[in-house]
């Protein structure tokens, strides 16, 4: 999501313009759900225009006189890449469909589109550059791009950030009623309290 500051001085807005009152920064959450979208959607098309660029070069650069792809390895991480770029299309059109019905999972599977995307589609993109072997770091081959514009959702709103406020909305809730912890604060049942 492209972040820049915008200044309204003596600025009136009317009534039905207003997106929220009062409690305002408490509601913004909802309105950065598609934009956690909006910048998965960027990485998967920048990670399929590196599959799509290196899929044509490992059909047409020879080495050790065969094609790149006809290389069991080769062929291998072509195959990673994409079922890498399917696993993100398919959260990303369930985290979609969830924002669109607001579903109460939109904001936990916004999360983990967010962190999985970027983490997917920058292997992805290393992977192109490798692929292109020491041509790939050029300038002039326009692949090493790819391993670049990634990294910029990575760093608008870190992996480790979203990671952290994920584990409680990601994990199941335990089976069952929970239990009544009947003893005292500090010990636990057959453990004896040091006297």
């Amino acid at each position: 999501m492209n972040n820049g500051e915008i200044v309204f001085d003596d600025c009136r807005v009317p009534e039905d313009h207003l997106l929220a009152r009062g409690d305002a920064l408490g509601k913004a959450g909802v309105y950065f759900r598609p934009g956690k979208i909006i910048q998965a959607a960027k990485n998967l098309g920048i990670g399929i225009a590196a599959y799509q660029d290196t899929a044509v070069w490992v059909q047409q650069r020879v080495q050790g006189g065969r094609i790149l792809i006809k290389h069991q390895a080769v062929a291998l991480r072509i195959a990673a890449m994409a079922t890498k770029l399917e696993a993100v299309s398919a959260l990303l059109q369930r985290a979609a469909r969830a924002v669109d019905e607001n579903h109460p999972d939109a904001a936990r599977l916004c999360d983990m589109v967010k962190v999985f995307t970027s983490q997917e589609i920058h292997q992805v993109c290393q992977h192109a550059v490798e692929l292109h072997g020491g041509y790939g770091a050029l300038l002039e081959a326009g692949v090493e791009k790819y391993l670049r514009k990634p990294c910029t959702c990575t760093w608008t709103q870190p992996p480790t950030y979203q990671t952290s406020r994920s584990p409680k909305r990601c994990s199941p809730p335990p089976p069952g009623p929970t239990p009544a912890r009947s003893e005292s604060p500090g010990t636990r049942p057959g453990v004896r309290a040091l006297q």
